[in-house]
């Protein structure tokens, strides 16, 4: 009689892989499609959806991103997905963070995320807010009081040497200056990633006359910026 049963049993187990059933676990979705409904929800201040979005966040989630708000005193912020998912386990989606504020800049972050009950969720961390961020840490826009200075008499013998010489034959000798012209050359790079966007910038003076060209996401100093600044002097009423 137990034989019969273990025949029986058999060919049931035979006839349904012969009959091609499979029983397989799905996980849903993908770790971008997660990436992208959590950074969404992070632009429009939802952090309840967030949290949602988050496998066992700690019980200050909130107050890590509303703190990293009010200290960067941000009026506004958007997120968006930076390609694929990178292989791994947790998988590893990146993202750019552009912020308006007293001072806007934007960075480039990364979300890990895990299976979790059949869904992707954020493996969440500090790091998840800002790479820099971890405990103890964060990250403030603040106001520093500049105090005028008299330059040293050697630093100021450099400059006067130094910055014609820009105009003449360095960095910036390629643009058409007007006579007497001297300054500076600058790129400044922000942001992050493997090249970073980057600013273009020119200080210089001619006579009593100071001046500063800034190109912000311009690129480089010396092909945006200085060309502004020559146009800038040349249209200058001659004294």
């Amino acid at each position: 009689m137990r034989l019969r049963h273990l025949a029986t049993a058999t060919a049931l187990v035979l006839a349904a892989a012969s009959a091609g059933t499979v029983w397989a676990l799905h996980t849903e979705g993908s770790p971008e499609e997660t990436a992208e409904m959590f950074l969404t929800a992070w632009g429009r201040q939802d952090y309840p959806a967030m949290r949602a979005l988050t496998v066992e966040p700690p019980d200050d989630f909130e107050r890590w991103y509303r703190r990293f708000r009010t200290d960067l005193k941000l009026t506004g912020a958007a997120f968006s997905v930076l390609g694929d998912a990178r292989d791994g386990e947790p998988a590893t989606v990146g993202f750019r963070a552009t912020l308006e504020g007293p001072v806007n800049w934007a960075y480039e972050g990364s979300l890990r995320l895990v299976e979790h009950e059949r869904t992707w969720r954020v493996e969440w961390s500090p790091t998840a807010v800002h790479p820099r961020l971890g405990t103890g840490l964060r990250i403030k826009t603040m106001l520093v009081k500049a105090e005028p200075r008299k330059l040293e008499p050697e630093i100021l013998r450099a400059l006067r040497t130094l910055m014609p010489a820009v105009v003449v034959e360095g960095t910036a000798s390629a643009v058409p200056f007007p006579s007497g012209t001297a300054g500076k050359t600058g790129t400044a790079e922000f942001g992050s990633g493997k090249e970073p966007p980057s600013h273009a910038w020119f200080i210089g003076y001619r006579g009593d006359l100071a001046f500063s060209i800034v190109v912000e996401g311009g690129g480089a100093g010396s092909t945006v910026a200085a060309p502004i600044a020559s146009r800038f002097l040349t249209g200058l009423p001659q004294r």
